[in-house]
């Protein structure tokens, strides 16, 4: 029985990766997969190819046990003759950054189950990217994006949750995402946030927090502007012709550097 039990965790969770890897989501980011399904006018992938995967390999070993496992799934299609695996349907085409929202704040343990798990609630989540810094450490650096099924689900998230409060007033004014009842009063919101995230968990549309960054970046670049300004002309008066004479180096010279 427990053997019994064992075998049928680690099938279903073969399955579960097998439905990620071909999942639209994961497609629409995959460049190698979607590559090796680009070459066969059937979009199979070879099961030898999957098991190239590291975190398929850390679950099993063995082709068939893929196999298996795929042929339980009803998203995927299985050639046993052939030994590939496939989808049952083609990829589906939608605004990916309309159902996408921006969370920050979040605790250094978070994961992608927990962040899919915590946002689940609100609706069909297909995709959670969390970015770690590149140092050996790994440590993620605070933020996510969650992919849902809709912009319906993803504008659920962003009506019950409560937005990046150092710039509240902008990215209200940027996005036509966010204009939603506030926290706690939209529709059908679910307030089951974990408690040590309660105080730090803000969450924003995709498309505001692009808008958002755009706004940065033009900032940033005029607040440049002014200082370069000012350290070339600190008076606001011109330069006379001895200063101009003194600090422009001979063409000569820069060519040379």
């Amino acid at each position: 029985f427990f053997f019994f039990c064992c075998t049928t965790f680690m099938a279903d969770k073969i399955q579960a990766q097998l439905e990620f890897y071909f999942s639209d989501a994961n497609l629409r980011r995959d460049r190698f997969l979607a590559q090796v399904t680009a070459e066969r006018e059937d979009g199979a992938v070879p099961v030898a190819v999957l098991m190239t995967f590291s975190k398929l390999k850390q679950l099993t070993g063995s082709e068939d046990a893929v196999l298996d496992a795929a042929d339980q799934s009803e998203l995927l299609k299985v050639d046993r003759e052939q030994r590939t695996v496939k989808r049952v349907q083609p990829v589906k085409d939608k605004d990916v950054d309309a159902c996408t929202v921006y969370a920050e704040g979040l605790p250094q343990d978070s994961t992608h189950e927990s962040l899919t798990q915590l946002f689940s609630q609100y609706g069909s989540v297909e995709y959670v990217s969390l970015p770690r810094y590149s140092n050996r450490t790994r440590s993620i650096k605070g933020f996510a994006f969650v992919e849902f099924s809709s912009e319906t689900e993803a504008a659920r998230a962003c009506a019950a949750l409560p937005p990046p409060s150092h710039d509240v007033a902008v990215v209200a004014a940027a996005s036509h995402a966010w204009r939603g009842p506030r926290p706690g009063n939209a529709p059908g919101a679910v307030e089951k946030v974990p408690e040590e995230m309660k105080d730090s968990l803000r969450v924003i549309s995709k498309k505001a927090w692009q808008e958002l960054k755009q706004t940065y970046k033009r900032l940033q670049r005029q607040q440049v502007s002014q200082l370069k300004k000012q350290y070339r002309d600190p008076k606001g008066g011109s330069e006379s012709e001895g200063d101009t004479h003194q600090n422009k180096r001979p063409k000569e010279e820069e060519e040379e550097e």
